[in-house]
């Protein structure tokens, strides 16, 4: 222990117990150790040398209580490196990835009827940008026109968004698309469940935005009236 050295041999007193050094209280040869005493003292039998073998009893028991002082911080260190996990994963899981904003006010737009609104979301330079700038398949065509037959109705939309930097990809795991008649009002004409589409879109971040780049799907064909996707137009 700092600031405390090993007792020396003294000589016993007459009639009396050993005296003290720091603090720490010897005893004598041939005298029992009082009792609670954190010192055991005992000498060779027959011997007229008055050593003293020392040992202190409180070494253990100190050892004990460090060996379980250290397990106890030990398991507690671990208990809190899982807690810390767990919270990381339940936000990496449930948190909304900036990218999914995008998606979502895109469908807002969708439902809208507004097509042009809806490329405000999409890269101009991307996929999709190029080829509603070059009607590629007349697939802008068909956008407008399956936009002023029906309404379209987005619920519950999930993504599974995975990140890197600057580039996402949003799979949609969850959702229903339900489409009305402009025209005529009243129960649906279909409903499209999303969650076994295996639709994914595929985004990128410029200038502080996540803009829609491209998507898994062949959109002219998916958009033409003959696509089986919506009703025919």
């Amino acid at each position: 222990m700092p600031g405390v050295h090993s007792p020396r041999k003294r000589r016993s007193h007459p009639g009396g117990t050993g005296g003290s050094l720091l603090g720490v209280s010897l005893i004598a040869p041939h005298e029992e150790p009082a009792a609670g005493s954190t010192f055991a003292a005992a000498s060779a039998a027959g011997s007229n040398s008055g050593a003293l073998m020392m040992t202190w009893s409180g070494d253990r028991e100190v050892g004990d209580l460090v060996s379980k002082a250290g397990k106890a911080v030990k398991w507690a260190f671990v208990a809190f490196l899982a807690t810390a996990a767990g919270v990381i994963a339940f936000f990496h899981l449930f948190r909304t990835h900036p990218a999914e904003k995008t998606l979502l006010e895109a469908a807002k737009t969708v439902e809208r009827g507004d097509a042009g609104e809806v490329m405000g979301y999409v890269d101009p330079e991307g996929q999709i940008g190029t080829m509603w700038r070059e009607n590629t398949g007349g697939m802008r065509d068909s956008l407008q026109q399956l936009l002023d037959r029906y309404r379209l109705e987005f619920s519950s939309l999930k993504f599974k968004t995975r990140a890197e930097k600057e580039y996402a990809e949003a799979q949609v795991v969850g959702g229903r698309l339900t489409v009305y008649e402009r025209a005529s009002p009243g129960p649906p004409v279909a409903v499209l469940y999303l969650d076994q589409s295996d639709l994914v879109f595929y985004l990128q971040k410029k200038e502080g935005r996540w803009l829609i780049e491209g998507v898994n799907y062949d959109l002219p064909q998916v958009l033409s009236s003959e696509g089986g996707v919506f009703p025919p137009w």
